[in-house]
């Protein structure tokens, strides 16, 4: 049926019961036509709305590869953050270590849920990564921290007692000394291996660097993620682990200094309210991590070259 065959006003006002069963699915209401037509405009309106839903959810759904030059682009990005977070770092701004730490964890840390930088572009097990620590001495007694060293200094205020990284100034390439690798051997473990050599990724990031010997030790990794993950690189965590705590707040790497005055023939004379305590040895072991990670990536990629600090760190 079409508009011209629709019934008269007449027909129209003497239907007052259901609609007739022919008309239900074609008959429409002259003083009904605009609406209808309107509601015809509105169908379609819909359908195309629909479509373009569609399309979204499909995209949001479908993976789209990320070139490899936007890749090349990031590693720039977050290299440029990390030397100038570090260049920061060694000018006095310790708090930087947490910046280094975000960068660290965006270039090398994979979890379920996510792939690390390099481990998108096929570097991370392809590089070699350079240990400025080595391992453990065997039969130490002493806390073990060999990333970083100590330092005192004199300022305005006294005394200032502080970590601070070795960078390029670590002892050269070398194994321990023989007695230490025979002791070792003879203790049923492996003999030690010096700094200055370059280890796998899973080798170094894994790689205990830090022992206080109260029953903890702590690796690369877990370093970087404390900063990063706990104490507000990325992320504030309302708790601590005792460990952690211990290691960041309450000096159990056991390390103090203070002044002798010439009537003092021993160290332990000196009172305890004058002793001066390091703060936590996490965040200049982070800032060495970094220095160590800038000197392993290869020459040439996105225009990094190897320092001469130290040639004798590099293999």
């Amino acid at each position: 049926m079409n508009f011209g065959d629709l019934p008269s006003s007449q027909d129209r006002t003497s239907l007052t019961g259901p609609t007739p069963s022919g008309w239900a699915n074609s008959y429409i209401w002259p003083s009904r036509v605009n609406d209808a037509r309107g509601m015809m405009g509105t169908t379609q309106s819909c359908q195309a709305a629909g479509r373009r839903h569609e399309a979204l959810r499909y995209s949001s759904i479908v993976a789209i590869t990320r070139p490899l030059e936007e890749h090349a682009e990031l590693l720039n990005e977050q290299l440029g953050w990390l030397r100038k977070s570090a260049a920061s770092f060694d000018e006095g701004d310790t708090s930087e270590a947490k910046r280094i730490a975000v960068s660290l964890r965006v270039l090398l840390h994979d979890t379920s849920a996510s792939a690390s930088l390099l481990h998108q572009m096929g570097l991370k097990t392809t590089m070699r990564y350079l240990d400025s620590a080595g391992d453990f001495r065997p039969g130490n007694v002493a806390a073990d921290w060999p990333l970083i060293s100590s330092r005192f200094t004199m300022t305005e205020n006294g005394g200032k007692f502080e970590f601070a990284p070795l960078l390029g100034n670590g002892p050269p390439i070398g194994q321990p000394p023989t007695q230490l690798q025979v002791r070792a051997l003879l203790q049923g473990g492996k003999a030690p291996r010096g700094p200055g050599f370059r280890r796998t990724f899973d080798e170094w990031w894994l790689q205990p660097v830090v022992d206080d010997k109260q029953g903890a030790a702590y690796s690369r990794k877990q370093l970087v993620m404390f900063l990063a993950n706990v104490d507000g690189g990325a992320h504030v965590a309302p708790t601590l682990t005792n460990s952690y705590h211990a290691l960041s707040r309450l000096n159990t790497v056991s390390l103090q200094a203070g002044f002798m005055t010439p009537e003092m023939t021993d160290p332990s004379e000196v009172p305890e309210a004058d002793l001066l305590t390091p703060g936590s040895p996490v965040p200049a072991c982070v800032r060495q991590i970094a220095w160590e990670f800038l000197e392993s990536v290869p020459a040439g990629v996105s225009g990094v070259t190897r320092s001469a600090q130290n040639p004798a760190m590099l293999p």
